[in-house]
């Protein structure tokens, strides 16, 4: 695995293949799941500073800040949500969507919450101190695809198999607006750009590239 800045490009060698890679809110460490574990190494001194053994598989991994702590979140399909402390690797709080797959995961701009799209169509705002219950957000018939928060942590935007994208506001479960002419097919991306608030989505049966100002 490397990793590259402009100035510094700096290589690790990791002990097996790389399956995850997430670096933290500081950029000073990488983490890298290789099987079931989590690899923590300093990027400066290009060395391991510890590992996390996990008892399941899980294809996301997120590090990040809630202001006070430094956190490592996992999740992906059938795998539960799962915060551990960036210091201790001691679970912080865990999430299990009842048997429905993750399919995706946004983490907040202000480290306090991620929303985990469901195979079932639902959505899951979860607080990754596990200081609050889960948030559900309901109207999706089909898979979530993507799941993306707006710079402010305000509204969360998301899009679906069953051809719709939606916008919700995260204080409360109403759909702000349902984007029309949003037309997903398989294999299609979504790309959001939250500081700009734009939507751009590749892949529809029709032609072109439609964008939405969100």
């Amino acid at each position: 695995y490397r990793t590259v800045s402009v100035a510094d490009p700096v290589e690790i060698e990791v002990s097996g293949r790389p399956l995850a890679v997430a670096l933290s809110a500081a950029g000073e460490r990488v983490y890298v799941r290789i099987g079931r574990a989590i690899h923590a190494y300093d990027v400066a001194q290009k060395k391991l500073l510890r590992r996390y053994e996990q008892k399941e598989y899980s294809r996301q991994l997120m590090a990040f800040s809630d202001g006070e702590h430094e956190r490592l979140a996992l999740a992906g399909g059938l795998t539960p949500l799962t915060v551990l402390d960036e210091a201790t690797g001691e679970l912080v709080t865990k999430f299990d969507p009842d048997g429905q797959a993750i399919t995706c995961t946004a983490l907040s701009p202000d480290g306090k919450r991620v929303a985990c799209g469901l195979s079932d169509g639902d959505i899951a705002v979860v607080s990754t101190s596990g200081s609050e219950p889960a948030m559900w957000l309901r109207g999706h018939e089909l898979e979530i695809r993507d799941v993306a928060f707006d710079a402010a942590g305000e509204r969360l935007l998301s899009s679906s198999e069953d051809g719709t994208a939606r916008i919700w506001r995260v204080a409360g479960p109403a759909p702000v607006t349902r984007l029309q002419g949003y037309q997903r097919s398989m294999g299609g991306k979504t790309a959001v750009d939250v500081q700009r608030g734009l939507l751009a989505y590749a892949g529809s049966y029709r032609r072109g590239l439609p964008v939405w100002n969100l």
